[in-house]
C-alpha cells in the first residue's frame, strides 16, 4: 500500500530446529530476513502481559516476500508468472499443460507445495479457483495425505494510519477472551518498516460466521468489506486503555484465507512425500 507493507498471512516465523535456524541465519546474512525485536505477549481484559521468554521471531525484509524472492534468485531457476497448470502427465518425466491444453514444457521432476492440487476435501467452502490436477490422484501417498486434511478459514483486517495513534505497549499480542479478535500485530514495528500499520486476525468463530454470510451474498467481496468497520471497532475497543479514541483509519481492508490453517497430520506422517522414485515430491504445512 502507499503507507507500507502488511504481512496479512504469516506474521513471523520462529525456528524450532537447529537445521532451520541455520537456514534463517543464511537468510539474515543475505539481507532477506531480520529478527523482529518487538514486545510480544498476551492481551486480556484491557491489560497486556509481556512474554519475557518469547523466542526470537524473524520476518522477511522489507516484507515477507523477500524470502521466496531470495530463494528464487538462482541462475538455475526460471520463474513463470500468471500461468495456472491444469494438466500434468508423467511418462519418465512430467509434461505440464495450461487450461487451454497448451503444453508448458517437459520436466524431470514435479514439486507440489499445495495439497489442494490433489484434493479440496476438508475445506469449509469450495476454493475461489479450481486447483485440482486430477492426474495427481494417481499418486496414492500424496492423494491419501491430502484427502485427510481439514482446513479452517481465516479473516484478517489490514489497518493503516497516516500518523501515530498513541503509546501502545506492545507490538504483537495473542488476544484472550475476546469474541472478535484473536491476534494483533503492529507490522510497522518490524525491521525495515515504518508508519502505523496493524494486522488484526479474527477469532475462528467470527471468521467462519462472517465468511459464510459473505459467501451467500451476490457480491461476496463487497459483503466482506462491509464487515471491516466491525473489526475496526473491535480493535478500537482493545486499544482503548492506551488510545481512548482511535482515529479513523486511512486503510481498512478485510482479507480472507480459504484454507489458512490445516489440521495436524497423523502420527508418523513424513515431513515430505516422495513418489515415482523421487520424480514427484510434496511438501507443505499440512505435513508438519
Amino acid at each position: 500500500t502507499d503507507l507500507g507493507h502488511f504481512d496479512h498471512g504469516a506474521s513471523y516465523f520462529a525456528p524450532k530446529t537447529e537445521t532451520f535456524a541455520k537456514t534463517v541465519e543464511e537468510w539474515v546474512a543475505a539481507g532477506a530476513a531480520a529478527e523482529w525485536r518487538g514486545r510480544f505477549g498476551t492481551l486480556r481484559d484491557g491489560a497486556f502481559r509481556l512474554d519475557e521468554d518469547a523466542p526470537p521471531r524473524y520476518v522477511g525484509t522489507p516484507r515477507m516476500s523477500a524470502i521466496p524472492r531470495h530463494l528464487l534468485a538462482h541462475e538455475g531457476i526460471t520463474c513463470v508468472y500468471g500461468t495456472r497448470v491444469k494438466g500434468a502427465d508423467f511418462n519418465d518425466g512430467w509434461t505440464l499443460r495450461d487450461a487451454s491444453g497448451k503444453e508448458l514444457g517437459r520436466f524431470d521432476a514435479l514439486v507440489s507445495s499445495d495439497r489442494l492440487m490433489a484434493s479440496v476435501a476438508g475445506l469449509p467452502a469450495p476454493p475461489a479457483v479450481d486447483t485440482v490436477l486430477p492426474e495427481l490422484n494417481d499418486l496414492p501417498s500424496f492423494a491419501g495425505a491430502a484427502s485427510k486434511v481439514e482446513s479452517s478459514r481465516a479473516l484478517v483486517l489490514m489497518l493503516g494510519f497516516a500518523g501515530a495513534v498513541g503509546d501502545i505497549p506492545f507490538d504483537a499480542a495473542l488476544v484472550e477472551g475476546d469474541d472478535v479478535v484473536s491476534y494483533v500485530s503492529r507490522d510497522s514495528s518490524k525491521p525495515g518498516r515504518s508508519g502505523e500499520l496493524w494486522t488484526v486476525h479474527a477469532t475462528p468463530e467470527f471468521a467462519e460466521r462472517t465468511l459464510t454470510a459473505a459467501a451467500a451474498e451476490e457480491d461476496p467481496r463487497s459483503a466482506l468489506q462491509k464487515k471491516a468497520p466491525e473489526l475496526v471497532a473491535a480493535m478500537s475497543r482493545l486499544l482503548a486503555p492506551w488510545v481512548p479514541e482511535l482515529p479513523p483509519p486511512d486503510i481498512a481492508v478485510a482479507h480472507r484465507w480459504g484454507a489458512a490453517f490445516p489440521s495436524k497430520p497423523e502420527d508418523g506422517t513424513p515431513p515430505a512425500i516422495s513418489e515415482l522414485g523421487g520424480r514427484f515430491v510434496a511438501v507443505g504445512d499440512y505435513l508438519v
